[in-house]
């Protein structure tokens, strides 16, 4: 049997369409259906079916499935086994968050980081997803919720606080009135499990929602642009020139920020180094981070 043609047939899987594996493997449609084909012929048994336009794997296909779902993390961690045990400072860190704190935050200090560690690399990738630490899609992940699965060492980075803001041309109007009366922008209807869009169906009814984004930075221009309110990080929205925060000195709405580090990566030198810069940078600017002073990080 052939690892490879497991590998396409874990595509297919996940994202349920052969066109889906296809751009996930960067090959074309044809040559996922054939892969898929001989690792049939080769088990003598359909690993696939086709419901309601979705590929979704049979009993015994889905047992396969969870099989080949370890071997593929033992290929990854063998394929990192060198690059792991390094005993210098050098190499690559991937490092995944939501938009706003890598553009916001993370970027503007990273040449800190830099005069530090010159040899190590950081590639940043802006995504609220949870991007699968465990199959090294990256080394570090910033998330606003405590995973509740996955093996990771899991630690407590600060609150991240959220407020409303307006255009400063505008300020005087927007407090003379109140927010239910305002248009509004907001995030996407996908992302309404979001605490911030959970205060905003309950806080104003009807909202006349003028603008929808999945990108908080989008949110921001729009609010400056004179579109509507919203809600946005206090990390963004403070020093965001061109608009101000309309809600109380209190945040809104806190969410807590975690840190998140692949377990059998969190002794290598690169990743270590990386970890306890971005702790200390936190610790620094834990008010600003949580919203509670209205100034410019350090």
């Amino acid at each position: 049997m052939n690892w490879n043609d497991l590998k396409y047939y874990l595509a297919i899987v996940r994202q349920g369409t052969l066109s889906s594996a296809a751009r996930e493997l960067g090959v074309n449609q044809t040559t996922v259906s054939r892969r898929l084909n001989i690792l049939e012929k080769q088990l003598e048994t359909p690993l696939i079916q086709k419901i309601d336009g979705k590929y979704i794997p049979t009993d015994i296909g889905q047992k396969i499935f969870e099989h080949t779902q370890s071997i593929e993390l033992d290929a990854v961690a063998i394929t990192h086994i060198v690059t792991d045990q390094d005993t210098s400072p050098s190499g690559i860190v991937r490092v995944t968050a939501v938009e706003s704190l890598i553009n916001h935050f993370l970027i503007p200090k990273i040449e800190l980081f830099h005069d530090q560690f010159p040899n190590i690399k950081i590639e940043f990738i802006a995504d609220s997803e949870n991007l699968q630490l465990n199959r090294r899609q990256a080394d570090v992940a910033i998330r606003l919720a405590r995973p509740t699965e996955g093996d990771m060492v899991i630690s407590k980075l600060a609150q991240i606080g959220f407020s409303i803001y307006g255009s400063s041309v505008y300020v005087s109007e927007y407090r003379a009135e109140k927010f239910e009366d305002r248009p509004w922008v907001a995030y996407t209807e996908s992302l309404a499990q979001l605490p911030e869009m959970r205060w905003l169906a309950s806080n104003v009814k009807n909202a006349d929602i003028r603008l929808m984004s999945g990108s908080a930075l989008s949110l921001a221009t729009a609010i400056r642009a004179g579109v509507g309110i919203g809600i946005l990080p206090c990390q963004l929205g403070d020093p965001f020139p061109g608009i101000c925060r309309l809600s109380e000195d209190e945040p809104i709405v806190s969410r807590e920020a975690w840190l998140l580090i692949n377990k059998d990566l969190r002794n290598t030198p690169r990743v270590r180094h990386f970890a306890d810069w971005l702790k200390r940078t936190v610790s620094e600017n834990v008010n600003f981070l949580s919203g509670e002073t209205i100034n410019s990080p350090k």
